[in-house]
């Protein structure tokens, strides 16, 4: 079968993308200090914009990490080796955590929208097959199928979320 050059250009893409995430990070050989270190040692902002995204993943039920040590116990627990993960120590770690949580917020997006697509799209067919014999009732149905299009047209968008790079690959 014959691929589009949509498609071409996605598998383009997506090899690419599977070749940097096989390289090392670029910035890896400059690296001196230990990353617990340089997190301790900046007080206020940082630390404090820790302390509230671990007080938010608390009230979710996740137990962010402090990156206190160097030590990563769970690397040979799981044999992360095994995975092409390299164990610099925290900074293996905390690269870990945010392609997890990439990975998550992606997943979990996902399902959230596809959830609440689904719903709206229930509401409207039910207003759709409703009674609609009464032209205030008509009237009240057809307003709110508008308004239900409208918030279904809204979770059809999407949104970038920007941060700085932590990686630097090929």
């Amino acid at each position: 079968m014959v691929m589009t050059s949509a498609e071409r250009q996605r598998k383009r893409r997506e090899r690419i993308a599977r070749e940097q995430k096989a390289m090392p990070d670029e910035a890896a050989p400059y690296i001196r200090r230990p990353f617990s270190e340089f997190f301790w040692l900046h007080d206020g902002e940082h630390i404090e914009g820790w302390q509230s995204a671990e007080e938010m993943c608390a009230y979710a039920g996740i137990e962010l990490p402090w990156f206190r040590t160097e030590d990563w116990p769970e690397f040979d627990t799981y044999d992360l080796s095994s995975a092409d993960i390299e164990n610099r120590g925290s900074i293996s770690k905390a690269e870990l955590l945010v392609g997890a949580l990439h990975e998550a917020l992606d997943v979990l997006t996902q399902k959230i929208n596809a959830f609440k697509r689904e719903e709206i799209e229930a509401r409207i067919k039910e207003l759709e097959e409703s009674d609609l014999s009464d032209p205030s009732e008509k009237k009240r149905a057809l307003r709110e199928i508008v308004r239900l299009n409208k918030i279904k047209d809204q979770l059809g968008k999407r949104v970038r979320l920007e941060h700085p790079v932590t990686e630097v690959k090929g």
